[in-house]
């Protein structure tokens, strides 16, 4: 009875880094998309939460404040008072967003105490690298369209 050596030959042991090397290259790219579309997803859900709560949070006459949005990159914050800059920072809320998503108009809305009308209304565009965008509206009753 003979024996054979146990072991992987040189050609197979290339056939199967080629191959792994190949399917590598295809699915990388796949991945790098999935994860900018998830980041630009998780952003535009987290403004439209945010402003929720804050319009919320404005209607319940929490703090008998205004209740307001400030979108900034790699944050949104919700605060509390009739603008950013003249806020109760005591109260404010930050959430974490990708620094890879890039915002243009809206930057900050304030909702009016009782009645969570907001004083600014249109648009925000989210977008990532790739470019896939996510357009927010805002009307003046305070519905939020995406």
């Amino acid at each position: 009875m003979a024996s054979f050596p146990k072991g992987f030959t040189l050609l197979e042991l290339t056939l199967s880094i080629s191959l792994i090397a190949v399917l590598a290259v295809i699915t990388l790219p796949m991945y790098r998309s999935f994860q900018q579309t998830n980041s630009l997803d998780v952003a535009a859900q987290t403004l439209v939460q945010s402003m929720h709560r804050a319009q919320l949070l404005a209607q319940s006459g929490s703090h008998d404040s205004d209740w307001g949005v400030k979108l900034e990159a790699g944050s949104v914050t919700i605060f509390s008072g009739s603008s950013f800059a003249a806020r109760n920072i005591d109260l404010d809320e930050v959430f974490d967003l990708s620094t890879a998503i890039e915002f243009e108009g809206l930057d900050e809305v304030v909702f009016s105490s009782v009645f969570g009308e907001p004083q600014q209304t249109g648009s925000l565009q989210l977008a990532d690298r790739i470019p896939h965008y996510r357009v927010l509206r805002i009307n003046s009753e305070g519905v939020i369209d995406y």
